[in-house]
C-alpha cells in the first residue's frame, strides 16, 4: 500500500477512533458536574464515588463489547464493527447529553445516565482493539509498530479535544450555567461528530490479511484459549498496566489535584493539554522505534521507572506549587509514551489472523476494565481512608509490578507478522 492511501486508511480509522475516545472520556473531565445533576448526595466524596462508580460499569461493559464484535469480526470481518461500534457510540452519547437531571425525573435520570454509560462501554470494546486489528493487517510487518502508534496517538487526540473543550467552557461559563447546563454541550457535540465520524467509516475496505487467510475459527474465543492461554494472560496483566496509567494520570488527575490538593481547574487543564501532546508524539516516536528496537524491553523500562517514580512525582504534587505540573506531566508523559507506543503492536503480532480481533479484545478490554474503570472509584475510596498522596502511589506501583510480570510471561519467538 502506497504511502498516500496508507496516510488515508490510517486517518480512516483514527478519526473514528478519536471521536470515541473523546465520547467515552468526556464523562471523567466532567465528573463534578455530572456528580452534581444525576448522584447527589450529602457530602462531595459520597457523590464522586457514585460518580465514578457508574463511570466504572462503562469499563467493564467493555469485555462484553469486546467479545461479541471481535466474535463477529474474526468470522466475518472487520470493517462492519468499526461502523457499529461508532453508531452505537453517537446515540448513548446524544442521549446522555439531553436526559433531564436527577432534580427533574428522579432517580430515573441516575438509571438512563447508567444505561447510556453501559452502551458506550460496549462500543468502545469493540473499537480500540478493532482499530489495532485492522491497521496491523493493513500495513507492512516492519511498519507496524509505527502505524498502529499513530492510531492510538490520533485517538488520544480525543482527550486534548475533550479538556480544550472543558477549557472553554470553565472560561465562558459560570459554574452555575455549567452545572444547569453547560456539561450537556460536549456530550451533544461528541454525538453529532460521532455520526460524521460514523459516515466516514462506511467507506473502509476488509483488511487484507483478513481476506488472505486460508482458514477461519469456527468459535475464535475457544481456539484462543486452547492454543493461546499463556499469551492472553500475559496480554491482560500489561493492559492492567496499560489502564492504569491512562486511568490515574490522565482521566483520574484533573479531579484528584482540584478535589484534594486544591490546584486551580485551569492551571490543571492547561498543563494536562501539554502533557497529552507531548504524550501523543512521544507515543509516535516509540511507536516508531517499536520496529527496531524490543518491544518488550522498552515497556520493562518504562514500567521500573513508573514503579520507582510513583511515590517522588506524587510527593513532589503535595506542594501545591503550580510550576511543578510541567515537570511531573512530562516525566509522566515520557514513560507513558514509552509505554503506549508499543501496546498496540504487540498485542497485534501476540496472535495470529484467525485469533487476533479477539485476542486484542480480550486482553485489551479485561485489563483495561479491571483497572482503568476502578482505579478512579478505589483510589478515591482508598484516599477518604489514608493519605490523598498514598493512595495513588500504591496503586500505580502496583500496576506497574503486574505489568512487569507480564511481560516476562511473553514467550520468546512470539511475533506473528499477519
Amino acid at each position: 500500500m502506497r504511502g498516500r492511501a496508507l496516510a488515508k486508511l490510517v486517518t480512516v480509522a483514527g478519526l473514528g477512533s478519536t471521536l470515541e475516545f473523546y465520547d467515552f472520556i468526556i464523562y471523567a473531565f466532567f465528573s463534578d458536574e455530572i456528580a452534581r445533576c444525576f448522584f447527589p448526595a450529602h457530602t462531595v466524596m459520597t457523590s464522586l464515588i457514585a460518580t465514578f462508580g457508574v463511570f466504572a460499569v462503562g469499563y467493564l461493559a467493555r469485555p462484553i463489547g469486546g467479545l461479541i464484535f471481535s466474535h463477529l469480526g474474526d468470522k466475518f470481518g472487520r470493517k462492519n464493527n468499526f461502523s457499529f461500534s461508532l453508531l452505537i457510540m453517537a446515540l448513548s452519547t446524544l442521549c446522555m447529553g439531553l436526559v433531564p437531571t436527577y432534580a427533574h425525573i428522579g432517580v430515573s435520570a441516575s438509571l438512563i445516565f447508567f444505561v447510556m454509560r453501559i452502551f458506550q462501554g460496549l462500543s468502545l470494546g469493540a473499537e480500540t482493539p478493532g482499530a489495532i486489528t485492522y491497521i496491523a493487517e493493513s500495513v507492512r510487518a516492519n511498519r507496524q509498530g509505527l502505524w498502529c502508534s499513530i492510531v492510538f496517538a490520533v485517538m488520544n487526540l480525543g482527550a486534548v479535544l475533550a479538556i480544550f473543550i472543558h477549557i472553554l467552557l470553565n472560561h465562558f461559563l459560570s459554574q452555575a450555567a455549567l452545572n444547569a447546563w453547560g456539561w450537556r454541550i460536549p456530550f451533544i457535540l461528541g454525538g453529532l461528530l460521532g455520526f460524521l465520524g460514523w459516515q466516514i467509516r462506511r467507506s473502509m475496505q476488509e483488511s487484507f490479511a483478513f481476506e488472505q487467510q486460508q482458514w477461519r475459527a469456527d468459535v475464535p474465543v475457544f481456539t484462543l484459549l486452547r492454543y493461546y492461554p499463556l499469551r492472553l494472560v500475559a496480554a491482560i496483566m500489561v493492559a492492567m498496566l496499560a489502564g492504569t496509567a491512562m486511568s490515574l494520570l490522565y482521566l483520574y488527575m484533573p479531579s484528584y489535584l482540584a478535589a484534594f490538593l486544591h490546584y486551580h481547574y485551569n492551571i490543571i487543564n492547561l498543563n494536562l493539554s501539554i502533557g497529552l501532546v507531548l504524550y501523543t508524539l512521544l507515543m509516535v516516536v516509540f511507536g516508531y522505534f517499536s520496529d527496531r528496537f524490543s518491544r518488550k524491553k522498552t515497556m520493562m523500562i518504562a514500567s521500573v521507572g513508573l514503579f520507582f517514580l510513583a511515590f517522588p512525582v506524587y510527593d513532589m504534587l503535595r506542594l501545591n506549587h503550580h510550576p511543578i505540573l510541567p515537570l511531573v506531566f512530562a516525566i509522566f508523559a515520557l514513560l507513558s509514551g514509552m509505554l503506549m507506543g508499543n501496546v498496540p503492536s504487540l498485542f497485534a503480532r501476540l496472535f495470529v489472523t484467525q485469533v487476533r480481533y479477539t485476542g486484542v479484545a480480550l486482553s485489551y478490554n479485561i485489563g483495561v476494565s479491571i483497572t482503568a474503570g476502578l482505579v478512579p472509584m478505589l483510589t478515591t475510596i482508598l484516599m477518604k481512608y489514608t493519605d490523598p498522596t498514598f493512595a495513588p502511589v500504591v496503586v500505580l506501583m502496583s500496576a506497574a509490578l503486574i505489568g512487569m510480570v507480564g511481560l516476562l510471561l511473553i514467550p520468546k519467538g512470539f511475533l506473528n507478522k499477519h
